[in-house]
């Protein structure tokens, strides 16, 4: 297997750290990094490159989204996407693409789960998705990362 690696950043719940720390589990190789904690120059050692991130306001997070902006500018051109919400699928997959497209870039796949969400008025009724993201949804990115 190629040298993957994937960049997180996960803020309120940590289900986005939840989805990729459980990948660690079978696959020892793959180098899983929080984004404050990436060093950009290491960026060409990884022909894959994987951005996760929960969705806020509809968009990575801007850590997330920084780090997007400087592999769009670099030599990396295999990328995939693991993002957790609270409402699920988010229209910022097409935008996402065109961007990669524009930038000659591969997109490899996007994967998607909903998290557990106490964010705004949700945190009235306790949240929504409670045990999201569960162990379905775990071996559902198990699957997908099989195919990166």
């Amino acid at each position: 297997m190629e040298k993957i690696c994937i960049v997180y950043d996960s803020m309120h719940n940590m289900n986005t750290e939840k989805l990729v720390l459980s990948l660690k589990e079978n696959y020892n190789d793959v180098d899983i990094i929080k984004v404050n904690n990436f060093d950009i120059n290491a960026i060409d050692n990884y022909p894959k490159i994987g951005l996760a991130s929960g969705i806020y306001w509809g968009r990575f997070s801007k850590n997330i989204e920084e780090l997007l902006d400087k592999i769009l500018d670099s030599d990396v051109k295999n990328l995939f996407f693991i993002y957790t919400s609270g409402i699920g699928k988010v229209r910022y997959e097409k935008k996402l693409i065109k961007r990669l497209e524009e930038k000659n870039k591969i997109c490899l796949g996007i994967f998607s789960c909903k998290g557990f969400d106490k964010y705004g008025p949700f945190k009235l009724i306790g949240g929504i998705n409670k045990g999201k993201p569960n162990e379905k949804d775990i071996q559902n990115l198990i699957k997908f990362f099989e195919n990166i």
